[in-house]
């Protein structure tokens, strides 16, 4: 038997067990600041989820890793395991996605880049 979980864009979850059917408290996350998903990976025996969390005129302000305590077809519950700010490279201004199968691990960010124009 296998168990999982799918979180949607839509801050729905799925629980998986056998049969694929929603968890009764959906949506499970209402608060705009960890409800956008940014990736899910393992360790251990554990399951994390990435909330992206957004600023003022600024999209992926941090990452929130949470890990997922409890999960059945009743109930979700989750906690914060550490947040990332977009501050681990010079001049990053977002970050919002990291991944992980145990193999590949990825992350995005965005990061501002300075040019100098000279005109003639």
């Amino acid at each position: 038997m296998k168990i999982g979980i799918i979180l949607d864009s839509i801050n729905t979850s799925w629980y998986i067990n056998d049969l694929v059917e929603w968890i009764k408290k959906n949506p499970v996350i209402i608060d705009p600041d960890l409800g956008r998903n940014g990736g899910i990976f393992f360790d251990d025996k554990k399951l994390y989820r990435v909330a992206q969390s957004f600023g003022f005129n600024n999209y992926g302000k941090k990452i929130s890793i949470r890990e997922i305590v409890k999960l059945d077809p009743d109930n979700f519950i989750e906690k914060e395991f550490c947040s990332i700010e977009a501050k681990f490279l010079k001049n990053l201004i977002g970050t919002h996605h990291l991944h992980s199968n145990n193999e590949y691990t990825v992350y995005d960010f965005c990061q501002r880049e300075f040019k100098s124009f000279f005109y003639k």
